[in-house]
C-alpha cells in the first residue's frame, strides 16, 4: 500500500496550465487541505524554442525561497520527448524519455540507479502535457464523457492508467468553474489513492485550483510526508 499511495506523488501539480507561448509564466501559492498559510510557492515557465520544441519548467520553493521540487520537460507538439525531475527534499530524481517506440524510466536514490522501460501507448499523457490535453477533449468532457490515459509516474519507473470526466460546477474565489476529476483506471489502485480535482473557470476554461497530492513534501518529525494541498493560481501574474 505504501508504494501504491506514492503514485500520485509526482502527478501534484506540475502542470502544463497556458497555451503554448514563448516566455509565458504562471505563478501560484501551495495550501494545504482546508486552508491556512501558504506552505510553499509555485513557478512555471514555458518557452518555445525555434527547433519547434517547448521547455516546460516547473519550481516548488519552500518559505526561505529554497527550491523544493524542480521538473524539467521537452515537449513537441504536447507530446512528451524527455522529462527531468529533481526532489531536492529527499534526494530523489528521475529521468523519462520516448526512445522510438519504447518509453525509458531512470530513478536515482541514495548513490542507487534503477532503470526500467516499456512501450509506448497512446495516449501518452505527462504531468505538462494533461491541461492542454483536457482542453483538445472539452467538448467530450462537456458531454460527460470519459477520457483515458497513459501517465508516466517516474518514481514507480512504470505508466499507470488514468481517466478524466466531469465531476462537478463549483465557485473558487469568486469564479465559477467546472471541476474534473481525475483517478485511476484500476479499481484497486481507486479505492487507495484520492483523485485530483482541476478547477476549470467556467469564462475562459483557464485553470484556477488543482487539489490533490502535490510535488513538495513536508515534514512531519523526522521524515518527510506527502502533501495534500490546492494549488491556487494566480491568474492576474500569468503573462
Amino acid at each position: 500500500m505504501n508504494g501504491v499511495s506514492r503514485l500520485l506523488k509526482g502527478i501534484g501539480i506540475w502542470l502544463a496550465v497556458l497555451p503554448l507561448v514563448s516566455a509565458a509564466t504562471l505563478e501560484g501559492k501551495v495550501t494545504r487541505l482546508g486552508g491556512g498559510k501558504a506552505l510553499f510557492k509555485y513557478l512555471r515557465t514555458e518557452e518555445n524554442l525555434p527547433n519547434g520544441n517547448t521547455i516546460v519548467t516547473r519550481k516548488f520553493l519552500d518559505l526561505k525561497g529554497d527550491l523544493a521540487v524542480e521538473t524539467i520537460a521537452v515537449l513537441k507538439d504536447n507530446h512528451l520527448i524527455k522529462s527531468t525531475t529533481n526532489q531536492s527534499q529527499t534526494g530523489e530524481r528521475g529521468r523519462i524519455w520516448v526512445e522510438g517506440k519504447e518509453l525509458k524510466f531512470e530513478y536515482e536514490k541514495d548513490g542507487k540507479t534503477k532503470h526500467a522501460s516499456e512501450k509506448v501507448e497512446e495516449p501518452l499523457v505527462g504531468s505538462d502535457q494533461i491541461v492542454p490535453h483536457l482542453r483538445g477533449y472539452w467538448k467530450e468532457l462537456m458531454e460527460h464523457k470519459t477520457l483515458e490515459i497513459r501517465f508516466p509516474v517516474w518514481h514507480r519507473l512504470e505508466t499507470v492508467g488514468f481517466k478524466f470526466f466531469l465531476d462537478s460546477e463549483k465557485s473558487v474565489r469568486g469564479i465559477n468553474c467546472y471541476v474534473i476529476k481525475m483517478k485511476p483506471q484500476s479499481f484497486i489502485i481507486a479505492a487507495l489513492v484520492d483523485p485530483l480535482y482541476f478547477y476549470f473557470s467556467k469564462e475562459n476554461n483557464e485553470l484556477v485550483r488543482l487539489e490533490g497530492r502535490t510535488d513538495p513534501k513536508i515534514l512531519k518529525g523526522k521524515k518527510w510526508a506527502d502533501l495534500d494541498a490546492w494549488i491556487d493560481f494566480d491568474l492576474k501574474a500569468s503573462h
